[in-house]
């Protein structure tokens, strides 16, 4: 029995998982209005499930940085890992800026932290990029709202069905 539950997960964490990439795969959707809320425009989604033409670009430059020392290669695994990252303009200063999006159907604070960190690190990468963090999610628990709003990562509430349960 050890052996095929090493092999088949339980059926929970399986749906779990499953609601997750559904998640991450309607994220794609949400690109307009995570750019409003941040005053950034002309968005390109550099990592993430589809992305951008320009996304060949940004692997280069993060592999540039990695290899110059700029980032250390754990910090490049999490870049490389974050869920989505945008490439935007800022609509006031007109400089660069990337967003850094974690998704999750129940967004906690590892999801938070992670979103947070890849913004730290995209900042190391670009300096003369502004650099700001998202967390997407049907649900928030309450430590991944407070610390969302303790380390400024701004709440991106997934579309939701009409049956379910109010917020």
């Amino acid at each position: 029995m050890a052996v095929l539950n090493q092999y088949f997960p339980r059926p929970e964490d399986s749906l779990t998982d499953l609601k997750d990439d559904i998640l991450e795969m309607s994220m794609l959707n949400r690109v307009p209005l995570i750019i409003k809320n941040m005053r950034l425009r002309a968005e390109r989604i550099v990592i993430g499930t589809r992305p951008s033409k320009f996304s060949i670009e940004f692997q280069d430059a993060i592999h540039d940085a990695y290899e110059k020392g700029v980032i250390e290669e754990r910090e490049y695994d999490r870049i490389i890992d974050t869920d989505m990252i945008i490439s935007a303009i800022c609509r006031d200063s007109k400089s660069p800026a990337y967003v850094a999006v974690e998704a999750s159907f129940v967004v906690d604070a590892n999801d938070v932290a992670r979103a947070r960190r890849s913004a730290e690190i995209l900042a190391k990468a670009f300096p003369s990029a502004e650099t700001r963090s998202a967390a997407y999610g049907k649900f928030f628990n309450p430590a991944g709202r407070a610390d969302a709003e303790k380390l400024g990562v701004s709440i991106i509430h997934a579309p939701r069905h009409p049956r379910e349960a109010p917020r």
